[in-house]
Parts: C-alpha cells; sequence; structure tokens
C-alpha cells in the first residue's frame, strides 16, 4: 500500500510540474481576440503617402494583423527579419526563421518604439513598428502604421 501511495504522490507532482509548465507556456501566447486572425504567412501591402509598405500578414482577407514568436517559419517571419534589419539596425539573419535573435531584436525594436517588449509579434507590434517603405518605386525608408 506504501509504495502504491509513494507512486500516486511521484505521478501528482510530475503532473502538477507538466501543467505549471504548459499553462506558462499558454500564458505567453497572444491573446485571442476577433483582430488577431492567425500566424503570420505572407506580407501585406498598405498605402502609403506616394507609396506603400510591406509588413507581416496572413491570407485571411488581407488582414495585416497576425502573430509571431519564437519558432515561427516563413515569409512573414522575413518582412520582420528585413524591417528589423533595415528601420532598427539589427544585426541578424534574414532566414525566415524566428529564433533568439530575432526574439532579441524585436525586443529591442519593441522598448525603442515604446510598446510592451515581450518578444512578440501581434497587433500593437504591427501598429507601432516600423516597416520598410517604397515610394515611386524605389526603398525609402521606414514608416509604422500610425
Amino acid at each position: 500500500m506504501r509504495k502504491f501511495s509513494k507512486k500516486i504522490k511521484t505521478l501528482a507532482v510530475a503532473g502538477s510540474l507538466a501543467v505549471s509548465v504548459l499553462g506558462g507556456a499558454v500564458a505567453t501566447a497572444p491573446a485571442a481576440n476577433a483582430a488577431v486572425q492567425g500566424h503570420c504567412n505572407n506580407g501585406a501591402t498598405r498605402s502609403w503617402p506616394g507609396g506603400y509598405m510591406v509588413m507581416p500578414a496572413t491570407n485571411y482577407e488581407g488582414s495585416v494583423l497576425c502573430w509571431m514568436d519564437y519558432g515561427s517559419t516563413g515569409l512573414g517571419v522575413w518582412y520582420l527579419q528585413r524591417d528589423l534589419k533595415q528601420c532598427y539596425g539589427a544585426n541578424i539573419a534574414v532566414d525566415e526563421v524566428f529564433g533568439s535573435a530575432t526574439r532579441a531584436a524585436l525586443i529591442a525594436a519593441q522598448k525603442k518604439e515604446g510598446i510592451t517588449a515581450d518578444g512578440l509579434y501581434g497587433e500593437q507590434s504591427a501598429m507601432y513598428l516600423k516597416h520598410q517603405l517604397v515610394i515611386d518605386g524605389k526603398i525609402a525608408g521606414c514608416g509604422s502604421r500610425r
């Protein structure tokens, strides 16, 4: 009986640890709301006086409101990395993989813009971070949606 209760206690402790670890991961995920459509897997063109900017987006109805975090991959990450490099001087690879260097560069850019510096790209980052501008067909610096 003692061995059985010890095994149960061990399983309960292990289960509690797993729940706390998973709970922490869930707590750091972007909040679910109607404005955030999904993972940034593309780019979207947004008008700018005399030109446009291309920023991370989803394929969902052309929305630019999406999220990315550590481990994300794809074209949306490529646009984010390009913008972090060009607009914030980040020394990172533009390789479509959101790793630790991209996260650190994103946190630095978020701090510079005075927004929540959590290393997650979501609605707030899309609004306040700078993105590459193209005016008259030429790269013309950086601008933000705000």
